[in-house]
C-alpha cells in the first residue's frame, strides 16, 4: 500500500504545481497599470478562487478512478469540471461587471482560508484511501499549496494597486 500513497501524493503535488504554473505564465509580468489591471480582473477571482478547486476535483476523480479500477469516475468528473469552467468562462464573458465585483471581494484572508480547505481535503482524501500521512505526503501537499497562496497574494497586491490607481 506505500506505492499507493506515493501514486496518490504525486497525483494530488503535480496537479497543484501545474495550478501554480498556470498562475506563473498567466499573471507574471503583470504590473499595476490601470489598463493591464482592468483587462485581468475579470479571470483573476475565478482563477485564485474556484480553479482550484476544479483541479481538485479532477484529481479526486482520478484518484477514484485509480482506486476502483475503472475509467467512469475520471470521466464523469472530468465531463462535470469542464463543464462548470465553459459555464464560468461565458458568464465572465457576458457578466463581467459582476465577475470584477468578485475580484475586488477578495482579501489576503480568503486565499489563505481557501488554500486551509484545499489543502485540508487533500489530506483527507489521502487519509481515507491510504490510513497514514507522514511528513512526506504533508509536505507533498502543503508545498504546492503554498506556493499557490504565495502567487495568489502577490498578485493580488498587484491588482489592488491597480485598481487605487484608479
Amino acid at each position: 500500500m506505500k506505492w499507493y500513497a506515493d501514486y496518490i501524493l504525486y497525483i494530488i503535488s503535480f496537479a497543484f504545481f501545474l495550478l501554480d504554473l498556470m498562475l506563473i505564465i498567466k499573471y507574471e509580468g503583470l504590473r499595476p497599470m490601470v489598463h493591464e489591471v482592468q483587462k485581468k480582473m475579470v479571470e483573476f477571482g475565478v482563477d485564485i478562487i474556484v480553479f482550484p478547486y476544479l483541479v481538485l476535483l479532477v484529481t479526486v476523480g482520478r484518484i477514484l478512478s485509480e482506486y476502483l479500477d475503472s475509467v467512469i469516475p475520471f470521466a464523469l468528473i472530468m465531463l462535470i469540471a469542464t463543464f462548470l469552467a465553459a459555464l464560468l468562462s461565458i458568464r465572465a464573458k457576458n457578466q463581467a461587471e459582476k465577475f470584477i465585483k468578485f475580484t475586488k471581494s477578495i482579501t489576503r484572508n480568503v486565499i489563505i482560508a481557501n488554500t486551509l480547505v484545499i489543502a485540508l481535503i487533500g489530506i483527507l482524501q489521502i487519509k481515507l484511501l491510504c490510513k497514514s500521512i507522514g511528513i512526506k505526503e504533508l509536505l507533498g501537499i502543503i508545498l504546492p499549496l503554498a506556493i499557490y497562496a504565495l502567487l495568489s497574494t502577490r498578485y493580488l497586491h498587484i491588482i489592488e494597486q491597480g485598481i487605487s490607481k484608479r
